[in-house]
């Protein structure tokens, strides 16, 4: 399977960028809510690289949302946005563009925001779907 991967153009160039770093801690404070991950990937230069297993969705918003909230944080920490993310389905050796650009980030960032409020308006902590409300 990994070698799918290495054989796509993000899996050479992974294996050929200096300063490539593997699982890095994402800490990212937005209106008084912490939000934590791990990046899976994170080139130099600040591309994003978030890896997937297992079948392919048939839609991929959920994970081009997960790459934008770190674009997002990202551009809130370092001051730049983010050249480019990529979602690495490494079962399939598939590399999935995720755009990026201010509007798409902002719109991130506003999505979480109302996350945020959802979360401290529940009385249980979390979010809770439908069925639970």
């Amino acid at each position: 399977l990994a070698n799918t991967f290495a054989q796509t153009d993000l899996g050479r160039q992974i294996a050929e960028a200096p300063g490539f770093q593997r699982e890095v801690p994402f800490f990212w404070t937005l209106d008084g809510a912490v939000v934590t991950g791990v990046i899976d990937g994170l080139f130099p230069d600040g591309a994003i690289v978030d890896y997937k297993t297992g079948r392919l969705p048939e839609d991929m918003t959920v994970y081009e949302n997960q790459a934008r909230l770190y674009a997002a944080g990202m551009h809130d920490l370092r001051g730049f946005i983010a050249p480019r993310a990529c979602l690495a389905f490494v079962d399939a050796g598939l590399v999935h563009e995720v755009t990026l650009d201010a509007a798409r980030l902002e719109a991130t960032r506003a999505e979480a925001r109302q996350a945020v409020r959802r979360l401290r308006a529940s009385p249980t902590g979390r979010l809770m779907n439908e069925r639970e409300r």
